[in-house]
């Protein structure tokens, strides 16, 4: 008959240097307790709190908010409803159209703000210059196309700020050139690229009213004249 030893007992005898085979021929056994070491371990499997799980957030729950867009929650990890962006493969040049005309800078400026747009923006801003000022105010289109090109050239200098462009340290001698400082603020003063009098009834179905127009020409001879690339 066999004699069986709870852990405990078995760890007893090995650490007080007890021969197992001087025990009367009897084998033993190491086994747990049957019944309390069981015991022990199922309660504290069932005592043991169990993880929580995230909950998935459903697609049906949403939110107006006060200018009428609708927020919708979406599953953590589902595709988002639009098509991704693709590079341009084109390397950016300008389009056989443009190419057909443009033989000088200024016929390649010209591809993308037209002599009408121009004129539009030449019309209005000495309108506007002239009811507000109330006296003989003018500028001619060679005068408006400096007044661009300044800005342009701009884009190409660093300069703290716009006045620093005229200075006498700081400022760039094509732009010192061009036009003075004291006219192309007054040309600035004065820009406009509609007429007053009916923008406010344009502005009820068109926001963008006051340069919608010259704005959407420059669109438009964008996309004619010039394939853009990945970096325009």
């Amino acid at each position: 008959m066999q004699r069986r030893l709870t852990t405990r007992q078995a760890l007893e005898m090995i650490l007080s240097e007890v021969n197992p085979c001087d025990s009367d021929g009897e084998d033993i056994e190491l086994q747990p307790d049957s019944d309390s070491d069981l015991s022990d371990l199922s309660s504290d499997e069932e005592t043991a709190p169990q993880p929580k799980k995230r909950a998935r957030l459903g697609t049906d729950l949403t939110e107006t908010a006060k200018d009428g867009t609708v927020w919708r929650e979406e599953q953590v990890g589902t595709r988002l409803p639009f098509t991704p962006i693709k590079a341009y493969a084109a390397d950016g040049e300008p389009t056989a159209k443009a190419r057909k005309s443009i033989s000088s800078r200024l016929q390649s400026f010209l591809c993308f703000i037209t002599l009408d747009m121009l004129h539009s923006i030449q019309e209005w801003t000495i309108q506007h210059a002239q009811e507000t000022e109330h006296v003989h105010w003018f500028m001619a289109l060679p005068e408006l196309m400096a007044f661009i090109a300044i800005f342009i050239l701009r884009g190409l200098t660093k300069v703290p700020s716009l006045r620093d462009c005229w200075s006498a340290n700081l400022g760039n001698p094509h732009i010192i050139g061009t036009m003075p400082r004291n006219h192309f603020q007054d040309i600035m003063r004065h820009l406009h690229f509609d007429d007053r009098s009916t923008r406010s009834d344009r502005a009820k179905t068109d926001k963008f009213a006051a340069i919608s127009s010259v704005w959407g020409s420059f669109v438009t001879n964008c996309i004619t004249s010039y394939n853009p690339c990945l970096h325009i």
